[in-house]
């Protein structure tokens, strides 16, 4: 119980920080970002989504989380925006996106992206988590 709240005064502290900074919602670190509580809340208002392991420590500890998961949806928007501000690509360039979820993302977990090219109009897109495992696949076809 100890060891939750701390960890829930790291993130509270955490967000504070994030505030202060444009934007906010999501914290950039070079190319590595971190979701916060403030955007989880914010992605379940927009998609209806309010499943309480999105945001609630205690639903997620329930569900076998050690806190609250990012939104698959979430996530695999994250990927495809990645790729589009990397690689300069406007949403009517896109025709066709497909994501496989593999492994769920924890709030506040260090993540980044790797693109590969498999050709001139399809790419693939990894979310990658801390540990090095893969979160998320992408595959995006551009027009």
């Amino acid at each position: 119980m100890e060891k939750d709240n701390k960890e829930r005064e790291e993130i509270k502290k955490e967000e504070e920080k994030e505030k202060e900074e444009e934007g906010g919602e999501i914290k950039k670190i070079s190319d590595e970002l971190r979701v916060n509580l403030k955007r989880l809340v914010m992605y379940a208002g927009a998609s209806g989504d309010f499943n309480e392991i999105h945001y609630n420590f205690d639903a997620a500890k329930k569900a076998g989380f050690s806190r609250p998961i990012v939104h698959g949806m979430l996530s695999f928007a994250l990927c495809v925006k990645h790729l589009m501000e990397k690689k300069n690509i406007t949403p009517d360039k896109i025709k066709k996106i497909r994501a496989k979820f593999l492994a769920p993302v924890e709030l506040e977990e260090k993540i980044h992206f790797e693109i590969d090219k498999n050709d001139e109009k399809n790419f693939k897109v990894f979310l990658i988590k801390e540990n090095r495992e893969k979160a998320v696949e992408c595959e995006v076809e551009i027009k």
